[in-house]
């Protein structure tokens, strides 16, 4: 849960007013029965807490990243690490939604590359980039920008897309994921 709350909170998309009704469709569009189970996963932008939980379906984050089992009561959870939570972050929409979100703000504050993944590194790992860092990250940047440019982005979207990789790069890191 921290993992993702941290992602919406650091992206700018953490919803923080009061969590109402999850949103169910209406009761005449039920057509629930013991052979056909509800089942429905809703997203939000509020913190993880408020994702709703059924008993007989884990929500597909909360699956891959240890959630609690909803069939029992647990004193303490099971950690793992598994490729699948790599390849969440490599693919899934959420990181991207972040990532996307997180660039847009910089690119509106500071429209410079490097300024940006200055920016990028103090609001995703609350410190500066060190140099060596950020020469990779800029250089990666304007490869990335390249190969876009070259499948038809123009020039500020290009640009724009190989920031957004980068920071989902930086979302997926060990140093965002745990703590030292």
């Amino acid at each position: 849960e921290a993992i993702r709350d941290s992602m919406l909170a650091t992206s700018g998309t953490l919803d923080t007013t009061p969590a109402g009704g999850q949103p169910f469709p209406p009761e005449y569009q039920w057509n629930y029965s013991a052979h056909v189970p509800f089942s429905a996963t809703y997203e939000t932008n509020r913190r993880t807490l408020y994702v709703m939980s059924q008993r007989r379906q884990r929500h597909p984050y909360l699956s891959i990243f240890d959630g609690a089992d909803p069939m029992a009561s647990v004193a303490t959870r099971q950690t793992a690490v598994s490729p699948l939570q790599a390849l969440y972050f490599m693919n899934a929409a959420f990181p991207k939604q972040c990532a996307d979100a997180l660039t847009k703000q910089l690119v509106q504050e500071t429209p410079e590359t490097r300024a940006e993944i200055e920016r990028a590194f103090l609001t995703i790992y609350g410190r500066p980039a060190a140099k060596p860092e950020t020469d990779h990250a800029a250089e990666f940047v304007d490869q990335a920008s390249g190969i876009y440019e070259g499948h038809g982005f123009a020039a500020p979207a290009a640009r724009t897309r190989a920031m957004s990789d980068l920071v989902q790069a930086l979302y997926a890191s060990n140093e965002f994921m745990f703590l030292d």
